[in-house]
């Protein structure tokens, strides 16, 4: 245990000097927007309610929220660096429990929130335009709150959990300057199908 520590140790003290001893920058912030995250799946759920209640339970209206994050790297060289990301996503369904004149609504309010450390592999290096790969493996929380809306006092549920987050990126494209870059990927995970942003370097 004590010769962990010290290997520990050594790395904090040892990365951030190579950082300054390095010719580019090494340290990143990343912000992004994303569509159709993976969480977004449970709403293609509530189609498959539909079948398997014979109609008595039908999404009314459904609306997704997209995914944002943030996201710190270590760029340990030109082609491979490291981080964690955390963000946010949300997703929205009201659904009718009855038939014809008789049903009653209850509304599904879902949040979900991420964390995961992540690998970035830059396949392509050049001046203004690089192309890469991405995957991060984590845990998200979700926070469900399921509010009936036929009620006048509103009965609310509850229904939290933590789960796997994931995210596989097989492409993604940078571009600008040495320090400033945008970016848009396209991949599957909690992050989204198809994410776009801006990444600053120092």
């Amino acid at each position: 245990m004590k010769k962990i520590v010290v290997s520990i140790l050594a790395l904090l003290i040892i990365l951030p000097a190579k950082a300054q001893n390095d010719s580019y920058p090494q340290h990143e912030i990343s912000l992004s927007a994303g569509v159709l995250p993976s969480t977004d799946s449970r709403m293609f759920i509530d189609i498959l309610v539909v079948i398997f209640t014979f109609g008595l339970v039908t999404p009314d209206d459904m609306k997704a929220y997209g995914s944002y994050s943030l996201e710190y790297t270590y760029h340990s060289s030109e082609r491979w660096a490291y981080g964690l990301v955390a963000g946010y996503s949300a997703n929205k369904t009201i659904y009718k429990n009855g038939y014809k004149e008789n049903f009653t609504k209850d509304e599904s309010f879902r949040h979900y929130y991420y964390f995961m450390p992540t690998a970035k592999w830059t396949w392509s290096h050049k001046k203004h335009i690089n192309f890469y790969s991405y995957a991060g493996l984590g845990l998200y929380y979700r926070n469900e709150r399921v509010t009936s809306l036929d009620s006048e006092t509103p009965n609310i549920r509850h229904n939290n959990g933590i789960m796997l987050a994931l995210q596989i990126t097989p492409i993604g494209m940078e571009f600008g300057g040495e320090r400033l870059k945008f970016f848009t990927d396209f991949g599957f995970g909690n992050k989204g199908l198809l994410n776009a942003g801006m990444r600053y370097k120092f």
